[in-house]
């Protein structure tokens, strides 16, 4: 397996298989949850969102998780941290996915 040079601007992986888009009913902003698999990297990862704010465009959010501090409040943490270039490549085909099942 060659490495990647996460340095670079070029694609970090040659293609991102969307696998599912499960639309969300009366769930808010929330529209869908995407799965998808990286070959290059020989992984799935599941419940990427896909947000969409009356007025705004929609955009596609990783896995993250929910948690509380000790006075209550909540904060959320992503699940993965991804190269930026290989996270814009996975949420471009995940945005192109829903829209084309919107149609």
């Amino acid at each position: 397996m060659s490495q990647k040079n996460y340095n670079t601007r070029e694609p970090l992986c040659n293609q991102v298989t969307v696998n599912e888009i499960k639309p969300q009913q009366d769930c808010g902003c929330l529209r869908a949850f995407a799965t998808i698999h990286l070959p290059d990297f020989g992984f799935t990862i599941r419940y990427i969102r896909v947000v969409k704010q009356e007025g705004m465009r929609a955009y596609a959010a990783l896995p993250q998780t929910e948690f509380y501090t000790k006075s209550g409040k909540k904060h959320f943490a992503p699940i993965l941290t991804l190269p930026e270039s290989l996270k814009k490549e996975i949420c471009a085909s995940v945005l192109a996915a829903w829209e084309a099942k919107q149609q």
